[in-house]
């Protein structure tokens, strides 16, 4: 079972409720707004994602690894046949890390109720997203927590997200590009009066700063 879910226990929670099957989580590093008449909006040039290797099976499940790698192996040639760009990686803890750290901005484009394009151009918004991540990150630093960035890394995104408001179209329209039409999960949850992932991101780094007795 391959879990493409965002948040970092997801995949926990269905080894715990399968038992048996082997459950591998997985990161989507691509934007996707749902748009009129079922199209989906792929809002980046290349939709990348991250698959688990099997190199860390638990013992029970040794016997079955050399077909599970086969499948694994399937699915990302697969994938990268249709245009995806899928990567296999034996740790992909850190990645899942790194992507919360950005998902992060889900609860501000919610609030904000505007495409992200147009959300970033406004710097007090900026500004918000910047302290978020800066938070979150130390959380994960005193809970001696790795991530790793996705696309930039993750002190270039914060200096982005302090950039002064003239600089802010040119970084845009030639380091880091966003769709006009790109909108962020939580806010299209909301707008189709759906249940968010809010307690799965920002709520994430909550419970780590109580676990560690850190303030968040």
């Amino acid at each position: 079972i391959f879990s493409f879910q965002n948040g970092v226990r997801n995949a926990r929670v269905l080894q715990d409720i399968l038992g048996d099957e082997v459950v591998l989580p997985c990161v989507v590093n691509f934007n996707t707004v749902w748009l009129e008449n079922s199209h989906f909006h792929c809002a980046v040039g290349v939709a990348s994602l991250y698959l688990k290797s099997l190199s860390t099976l638990p013992e029970s499940k040794t016997g079955r690894q050399d077909g599970l790698n086969l499948l694994v192996d399937a699915l990302s040639t697969r994938l990268n046949t249709v245009g995806f760009n899928a990567k296999v990686v034996d740790d992909i803890t850190p990645i899942i890390y790194g992507k919360l750290l950005l998902n992060l901005n889900n609860a501000l484009n919610a609030l904000s109720g505007v495409p992200l394009r147009t959300m970033l151009s406004q710097k007090a918004f900026r500004l918000c997203s910047y302290h978020t991540i800066k938070e979150a990150r130390n959380v994960l630093r005193r809970a001696k927590i790795q991530e790793k960035s996705l696309k930039l890394p993750i002190w270039m995104v914060l200096l982005f997200l302090r950039m002064p408001q003239w600089a802010f179209p040119v970084f845009m329209n030639t380091v880091y590009k966003i769709d006009p039409k790109a909108k962020l999960s939580m806010l299209q949850d909301l707008e189709r009066k759906r249940k968010t992932e809010i307690q799965h991101l920002c709520g994430e780094i909550v419970k780590i700063g109580k676990e560690i007795k850190v303030p968040t």
